[in-house]
């Protein structure tokens, strides 16, 4: 796979049920970075704002409660009690979790930043189940309001059909792309390009 960026100097977003990572390009290859899709909600303190910050947590104040996010919360949901929580579940967006949207948002902004003029992004988007396409719109459309805020150009893209399309330009995009998430595996057949995509939780 070439590590070169396209002219067109796009940035690359996995939104995943465990992990976002982000793909930008620096000259002539791309710099990653990854982290924790997870947040905890924790009662608001000093002491507890100034602890997280002096480790480089992530975190926003609302009212009474702090909530930290990104890399290392699973730890501190250890130390101090709380319980770690996601925005994302098995793919998409986690209806169960009243504060998906938010924390999507916050994790978002703070890891892509705003888009210099005429900066494009393309984004990952599982394909879900056959019975839940609906629910797969929203979590597309959702992610691209998000980046759009930002004002990016936003693409989506299909998570198997990106494995293809990054690895088997050699045979003109013909065969099997898999990706394994943390809460589906996404599958796509391709000749010449997509043909069909299937989903597992």
């Amino acid at each position: 796979m070439s590590n070169k960026p396209n002219a067109l100097k796009a940035k690359g977003l996995d939104v995943g049920t465990s992990r976002l990572v982000l793909a930008r390009p620096v000259e002539n290859t791309y710099q990653y970075e990854g982290q924790s899709n997870a947040f905890i909600s924790l009662p608001y303190s000093r002491m507890t704002k100034d602890m997280l910050r002096r480790e480089r947590i992530l975190l926003s104040v609302e009212e009474s409660t702090i909530l930290a996010y990104g890399n290392r919360v699973e730890e501190f949901a250890n130390i101090l009690n709380g319980e770690t929580r996601r925005p994302i579940r098995t793919g998409l967006l986690n209806p169960a979790e009243p504060k998906s949207l938010q924390m999507l948002e916050l994790a978002l902004t703070n890891m892509c930043g705003e888009a210099q003029k005429g900066e494009k992004i393309c984004f990952s988007v599982s394909c879900g189940g056959v019975d839940n396409q609906s629910d797969v719109t929203y979590h597309e459309r959702t992610i691209a309001q998000i980046l759009e805020k930002l004002d990016y150009s936003v693409k989506s893209l299909n998570e198997g059909l990106a494995v293809i399309y990054a690895e088997l330009e050699s045979t003109s995009f013909t065969g099997i792309g898999i990706s394994f998430g943390g809460g589906m595996c996404n599958v796509c057949l391709a000749y010449l390009g997509p043909i069909t995509f299937i989903s597992w939780r």
